[in-house]
């Protein structure tokens, strides 16, 4: 059984007995109730961080019987009962807590108001948006700058994006745009841990000359790997001389709306006049030889990310005629800048059995081909599988791709 398919109703202490608990135990019940709540990105879960959750909740209910009432995650989910009885625990929480003895040292203080903070803000979840489908997921990721001796410690610096996602429209499959996939979790995390694998640490901007470094993300739908990438920069080039824009992109109009909305939420115009976000419609099928492509599709782009983008077998052939004429080509680059950075499509997607074929069409769109020819062409530079798992213990599958010119 897996511990978030427990009824709340069967987990939680009674309201009259949640004084008695350890501040541990009611943070690990309340982390319970985000899992089933607020879940996780299915197979965004790294494994070489392993998800200590179910764990915790199996120590923490260890004095219990065992559980008749399990069900379905999705109905679990759906029933009104078990929500409701979650929220009035959640608040008699917080009521507990602030009536509590102030006889406590600092640092018990303070864990005590995280506590009391963590079951508020899952309490307006549960009680808001979330009951109609709309779900609010907050990003923590971590950068840890490089030393500059063996003596100095690593300095880490948070990441945090806020994302809203959507209620898929199962009358349009379009739609699927407005909430966030496992692929934009992993590429972000990519991001966020070696951003020089990606040509965007602050000592290869240093070493570049060109006055404007451009992102553009193909199929953005939610924004995480945008906003990652924005927010990361904000924090590690800001005394860089070049402007960085990013160009975040998708097609369908409800995607293209949320898109909009979590970028309001997480960039704000005075905080940092060196990395710009601006959003805007891309129908790739239509970027080719006799299109009239207007700002800011007019220059080249120096990187550009897609997550997740390639689940019908013409999205490979559209995406290549994307990158054909908006990623930078050699030729383009300044002499300064072309033994300091080259051009590259990063691309993380999803091994599905079900859409094998898909996979398999990536790899012959951007195949090497003819190496006699005079002009460069984009190819597979490299290619790297990985797995993670899954909130219920399935593996997923990825493969990140390296797309560059040769």
């Amino acid at each position: 059984m897996n511990p978030t398919q427990i009824a709340p109703t069967y987990l939680l202490p009674p309201v009259k007995k949640i004084p008695l608990e350890t501040l541990e135990t009611l943070n690990v019940l309340i982390s319970y109730l985000r899992a089933l709540y607020n879940p996780e990105v299915r197979g965004s879960r790294q494994r070489q961080k392993p998800f200590l959750l179910d764990e915790r909740i199996a120590s923490a209910v260890a004095h219990k019987p065992t559980y008749p009432l399990t069900a379905d995650l999705n109905r679990l989910r759906a029933d009104l009962f078990e929500r409701t009885h979650s929220i009035r625990w959640l608040t008699a929480l917080i009521f507990a807590l602030n009536a509590a003895d102030d006889d406590e040292t600092t640092r018990d203080s303070q864990e005590k108001d995280k506590t009391i903070q963590n079951a508020a803000a899952l309490l307006a979840l549960l009680a808001g948006p979330s009951a109609s489908g709309t779900i609010a997921r907050n990003f923590e990721f971590t950068y840890y700058a490089l030393r500059s001796s063996d003596f100095e410690p690593f300095k880490s610096i948070p990441v945090s994006i806020t994302i809203t996602d959507l209620p898929l429209n199962n009358n349009d499959f379009g739609s699927v745009g407005v909430q966030t996939w496992g692929s934009a979790c992993v590429m972000s995390e990519m991001l966020v841990q070696d951003p020089g694998a990606f040509g965007i640490s602050s000592d290869q901007f240093h070493n570049r000359k060109q006055s404007v470094f451009r992102i553009l993300e193909l199929g953005a739908g939610t924004g995480l790997v945008t906003l990652t990438t924005a927010k990361l920069l904000q924090k590690i080039a800001l005394d860089i001389t070049c402007r960085i824009q990013i160009v975040a992109t998708d097609y369908h109009p409800s995607a293209l709306e949320n898109l909009r909305a979590n970028v309001r939420a997480n960039i704000h115009a005075d905080e940092n006049t060196t990395v710009t976000v601006t959003i805007h419609s891309l129908d790739w099928s239509q970027v080719g030889p006799g299109d009239t492509r207007s700002y800011p599709f007019t220059n080249p782009f120096d990187l550009v990310f897609g997550a997740d983008v390639i689940y019908e077998p013409e999205h490979a052939k559209w995406i290549h005629s994307c990158l054909t004429y908006l990623l930078r080509k050699p030729s383009q680059l300044s002499r300064s800048d072309y033994h300091n950075s080259s051009a590259l499509f990063h691309l993380v997607s999803p091994l599905r059995a079900t859409h094998s074929s898909e996979s398999n069409y990536i790899e012959t769109i951007f195949s090497r081909g003819e190496d006699d020819v005079d002009e460069p062409l984009l190819h597979i530079l490299t290619k790297e599988i990985f797995a993670c798992d899954t909130e219920m213990g399935e593996e997923v599958e990825y493969a990140y791709y390296k797309i560059g010119w040769a």
